[in-house]
């Protein structure tokens, strides 16, 4: 079976497309269609391109061998360098109280400030 779609804009294009046709599909027919304006082409290749490009993706493989042997490497080189260091025992410092402060009674007003360079001339 063949279905059309009419579009609203008054530009009526007919495409051609089976009944089981995916969304992927109906926007390759829109950016194939010569009769399609440009900007509509280059939206539905724009919607259309992530799904036809593969990403570039960096792909690394390790054996578990190799990472055995890189770990056990790993550890030795840190083992080197921990046992070369002497050795000492620092204590923490005393913990100090907190002093209380006494707060400003902020019941009365503020002080006017005639002065301020924000006032109205």
């Amino acid at each position: 079976m063949v279905r059309s779609c009419n579009s609203p804009t008054g530009f009526s294009p007919r495409f051609n497309s089976p009944l089981n046709a995916s969304s992927l599909d109906l926007l390759q027919a829109i950016y194939r269609d010569n009769r399609q304006p440009l900007q509509r082409r280059m939206r539905a290749a724009i919607a259309c391109h992530p799904f036809e490009r593969s990403k570039f993706a960096g792909v690394a493989s390790v054996t578990a061998e190799d990472l055995a042997v890189r770990m056990q490497q790993a550890l030795e080189a840190r083992m080197k360098v921990v046992s070369a260091r002497p050795t000492e025992v620092k204590e923490l410092p005393k913990p100090v109280e907190p002093v209380q402060v006494e707060l400003p009674d902020h019941s009365k007003p503020f002080a006017v400030d005639n002065k301020s360079r924000f006032r109205r001339l």
